[in-house]
């Protein structure tokens, strides 16, 4: 009997151990990734558009923020997604999603070497019930800004 409660006490500690999300706005922490990324000639589409999230796989219902963030130079691959979901249960659709973009750009640029190593040293990190997928040059010091999501 005291196995079996030792072994519940520890499964019920490992699941309050996930790291959940802060309630800052995910318009905040893009604009400290624009600083971060130093792409040039930018655009930012917001995600809870239904023609720009559908370009992402993304369910704008699915989501409560969301925005993508890209170079329009044609010969780079500079892309920020950074999408909050409107639930918990959400959030692996976003991630699935996010993936498909992500091999999507990695078909797109694998004639590319420049390119091609940018995607690979990608970061695509859940926070929570927030996602990011950074593709560029300082993608290790964007997922820096989107850890600030992180509780502590």
């Amino acid at each position: 009997m005291k196995k079996f409660i030792l072994i519940l006490s520890l499964l019920l500690l490992t699941g309050c151990n996930k790291p959940r999300s802060r309630d800052i706005p995910i318009s905040q922490v893009l604009e400290e990734i624009k600083v971060v990324a130093e792409f040039s000639n930018t655009q930012t589409g917001d995600l809870t558009n239904q023609k720009i999230a559908a370009q992402y796989g993304i369910d704008p219902t699915s989501i409560s923020e969301g925005y993508v963030y890209y170079s329009t130079d044609e010969g780079t691959a500079d892309e920020i997604i950074i999408v909050r979901a409107a639930s918990q249960n959400e959030v692996e659709n976003i991630e699935k999603a996010l993936g498909g973009e992500l091999s999507a750009k990695t078909e797109a640029w694998k004639n590319n070497e420049t390119e091609s190593d940018k995607i690979e040293n990608h970061v695509m990190r859940t926070i929570g019930d927030c996602v990011l997928l950074a593709i560029g040059d300082r993608s290790a010091e964007i997922d820096q800004v989107f850890n600030q999501l992180k509780e502590e």
